[in-house]
């Protein structure tokens, strides 16, 4: 079959053969120059496409994991995640996937993060530090309490008896021993001890975050080091060396500027000072890294990011979800330094002439009862048995009713007919829950009725006019805040005995 082809249309007049060439010439100049103009503009749009996705890439990563590089970086020695999530602007809600991360949060609409520092292999498992960090969105605060070390449990749910820095660790060991994984060990082991140390607390603590001291000292490191001052010389000849030795630590009285290796060592020196001295260094270091991270914008620098997030993935371990740790830092986001309060439990509690201090709620019983160990029990009233109530009304002040953390106001007290002595005890009683009092005097005259004196806008004099239960006059007092004023009808009470009959 053969084919055969014509023209469509068949024009009477066909141009010249060179007016073709000249339009053919026109064609090629054309593409000459369009060719690699539309080049150059594809390569152009490739390269801002790959920019964008890499910022798109960058955002995404800073927003799944800002959280959790700031708990890396805070947690010191566990701690605070905090501080350094409140310099961080962050949206207002994040969504993942089809569902919007949430935190848990306790009856009074507080999150309570239990912070863990774990030693090193000189000390493997043990926990060198351990923070309750509470946060409370009402009043826009954090509130960091340290536990010792050497706290002693003589009774737990699951996890026998022993001090707290080795609970944990012979728990995980039982559970390794019984069949757990590694992985799943640590995860209940963190999540038994918050049970634990919650209902020493008389509080839920909903979640727990550790870290070890490798992680601290490459966090310090990757964000350039940290200057701190050193109030006091330090000179410890049994810090922990390499391969269980010791080597000499020594610092003197200054300004200095820690890489992460020496602010580890600043934090955990305690041969030459006590665990109670080493907490205090431990807070001014969180201030410090705080301060650097809010004040040079570092959590929003890449390689910084970057950095941080692989020293997290290494060294960081908790009971949250991402999601989670992402609704950790939403929820601090309105957290200012301001409103970050710590205190530290101590056996400082000025029992047979020693000094009292704020958190000073245990002592150190017989060696002879622990097989001569040194531990230290909470302050039991009455002596026997061994109770937590002090400590439960320590953490109904600090965490629950904070106000007057928050505030400080100051305070005097005046004895106006009450019993002689009457108000050096509350004074006492009042500093060890951490309440400080200015003033503590006989007042000029002597009055029948006890009462509470503050201003009508200062809160924290109503508030501890209930705690108390004295009537509050809203009235100016003077050089002080609040006056509490003693009379004749005045018969002390315990802030235990007080606290529990208003629940």
């Amino acid at each position: 079959m053969s084919f055969s082809s014509r023209r469509v249309h068949d024009s009477e007049e066909q141009p010249s053969h060179s007016h073709g060439k000249k339009w053919a010439n026109v064609a090629r100049m054309v593409l000459s120059v369009s060719g690699p103009l539309c080049k150059w503009y594809i390569t152009h749009r490739q390269k801002e496409e790959e920019r964008e996705r890499d910022r798109r890439i960058l955002h995404t990563v800073q927003k799944f994991f800002i959280a959790a590089i700031a708990i890396a970086l805070a947690l010191l020695i566990g701690t605070i995640v905090l501080r350094s999530v409140s310099s961080i602007s962050l949206p207002s809600s994040f969504s993942l996937g089809e569902k919007t991360a949430t935190i848990p949060t306790d009856t009074q609409g507080r999150t309570n993060i239990l912070l863990l520092g774990e030693g090193d292999e000189t000390g493997e498992y043990l926990l060198d530090s351990i923070i309750v960090a509470s946060i409370d969105e009402a009043t826009e605060s954090i509130g960091l309490l340290s536990l010792p070390r050497d706290l002693y449990f003589l009774k737990t749910e699951s996890m026998g008896e022993g001090r707290l820095n080795s609970l944990y660790r012979d728990y995980f060991y039982e559970l390794t021993a019984h069949g757990k994984s590694k992985e799943e060990a640590e995860e209940e082991g963190m999540k038994q001890l918050a049970k634990e140390i919650g209902a020493a607390l008389d509080m839920n603590i909903h979640h727990t975050i550790k870290v070890n001291f490798e992680g601290f000292v490459q966090a310090v490191d990757a964000i350039g080091g940290v200057t701190v001052y050193v109030p006091y010389d330090i000179v410890d000849p049994e810090y922990p060396g390499p391969n269980y030795t010791y080597e000499l630590f020594e610092i003197r009285q200054g300004t200095h500027h820690f890489d992460g290796e020496t602010a580890l060592k600043y934090a955990r020196s305690r041969h030459s000072t006590s665990d109670f001295s080493r907490s205090e260094r431990q807070q001014m270091l969180l201030q410090a890294l705080g301060k650097k991270v809010k004040e040079e914008g570092l959590l929003r620098k890449p390689h910084v990011l970057l950095s941080l997030f692989q020293n997290f993935q290494e060294h960081v371990y908790t009971t949250m979800s991402i999601p989670e740790l992402v609704a950790l830092a939403v929820k601090g986001r309105s957290i200012n330094t301001d409103t970050i309060f710590a205190m530290q439990l101590s056996d400082r509690n000025g029992l047979y002439g020693d000094v009292l201090e704020p958190g000073g709620l245990l002592y150190t019983p017989p060696r002879d009862l622990f097989d001569g160990a040194s531990v230290l029990l909470p302050v039991s009233i009455p002596e026997f048995p061994v109770t937590w109530k002090q400590i439960h009304t320590l953490s109904q002040l600090f965490f629950g009713i904070r106000t007057l953390h928050l505030q400080t106001p100051s305070i005097a007290i005046l004895n106006a007919g009450a019993p002689p002595g009457s108000a050096g005890k509350l004074s006492s009683e009042l500093k060890k829950f951490g309440i400080p009092i200015t003033d503590v005097r006989n007042a000029a005259e002597k009055q029948e009725d006890s009462i509470l004196l503050a201003p009508g806008e200062l809160a924290a004099g109503s508030v501890l006019a209930t705690v108390l239960h004295l009537p509050l006059q809203e009235e100016p007092t003077g050089s002080q805040d609040i006056t509490i004023v003693l009379g004749k009808n005045y018969q002390h009470s315990r802030l235990q005995d007080l606290l529990s009959s208003m629940q």
